[in-house]
């Protein structure tokens, strides 16, 4: 099952094998430098990267520039509210990667939402707002 909509918390890490990625935290361990940079992403990813659509967004989608997503998902950086095609394509190799497939493929169904929503199906926009309906990138879905 994927994790539900609603508030940005431990269930979009559902499948996270504990409280830190410990195949990569193994994998870098021999790069103190590395192992840092990954703590580092780890944390901003659970902290402030880390999504959903807001409940009135939901209910009155018309009112808003945001697609109405159904999962939480990644964002580039903390000053983004949306999901990225391209980013989120790797965020979710990323977590592949980490042992969190439940979160990857969240994602995956929300680019697929945001295709059905934005744009008839017909391609995947580049961001997750109504303007970028007539835009998108090269293909990786």
């Amino acid at each position: 099952p994927l994790p539900p909509a609603g508030a940005p918390d431990d269930t979009f890490w559902h499948g996270w094998p504990g409280a830190q990625p410990r195949a990569l935290l193994e994998a870098l361990s021999a790069s103190p430098p590395l192992l840092r940079f990954a703590l580092d992403v780890h944390a901003r990813w659970r902290r402030a990267m880390v999504k959903v659509v807001s409940a009135d967004v939901h209910a009155a989608p018309e009112r808003h520039s945001v697609l109405p997503l159904p999962h939480a998902f990644a964002v580039p950086s903390e000053r983004f509210r949306e999901l990225y095609y391209w980013d989120t394509y790797f965020h979710a190799r990323a977590m592949l990667l980490v042992g969190a497939p439940h979160a990857a493929r969240a994602m995956l169904v929300d680019l697929t939402a945001a295709a059905a929503d934005a744009t008839g199906g017909r391609f995947v926009p580049n961001g997750a707002r109504r303007y970028y309906s007539c835009r998108s990138q090269p293909p990786l879905l």
